[in-house]
């Protein structure tokens, strides 16, 4: 089983359950709308919630010399953004959602470390984990991540699995299925 399998078993489920998928990859998209539009993706705005996950990826600073702020029209059609300010928008979209299955392939990679760092402690850690009945599949190359799995996944080149680690407790108990 590859890692392509396990994602479209999991899209599967969520189509006849009462699960839904959010998704940011690591060449991000986004719509001719405005950057808050963009992060709540048809969904309601709550001014908290939207203030906390723009704080998680770091994009106040962009928001306030934008001249309508979040209300300014990006895409192709609207005000242009480098990588790092279209992947965390992305990222931020990803957070905002409720969804119950979040994917994230590699979102990472266009951002600094430093920046990184933020996005992965204020939005992965604090929105995106501290909620029950979520499953968050992260997808990177930063090897530093590995403390915050439960099961991580070693893959070849290929796609296919390598190796795996389940992490049955935070007390570091692995069992290594091969």
């Amino acid at each position: 089983m590859n890692i392509l399998e396990i994602l479209k078993a999991l899209i599967f489920h969520s189509m006849f359950s009462d699960c839904s998928v959010a998704y940011a990859s690591q060449k991000p998209w986004l719509l001719n709308a405005t950057l808050r539009d963009n992060i709540l993706f048809g969904q309601p705005y709550n001014a908290r919630r939207y203030s906390r996950v723009v704080a998680a990826c770091a994009l106040q600073p962009d928001i306030a010399i934008l001249p309508a702020g979040d209300l300014t029209h990006i895409g192709e059609k609207g005000i242009a953004l480098s990588g790092g300010q279209r992947q965390r928008i992305a990222i931020a979209r990803a957070l905002y959602s409720r969804a119950n299955i979040v994917l994230l392939d590699d979102p990472l990679s266009a951002l600094d470390a430093h920046v990184g760092q933020h996005v992965v402690e204020s939005g992965m850690r604090r929105l995106l984990l501290r909620r029950q009945q979520r499953t968050v599949v992260l997808v990177t190359h930063r090897l530093q991540l590995l403390h915050l799995a439960d099961h991580i996944i070693a893959m070849e080149a290929s796609g296919s699995i390598r190796n795996q680690v389940r992490i049955f407790n935070k007390h570091n108990i692995l069992i290594c299925d091969q």
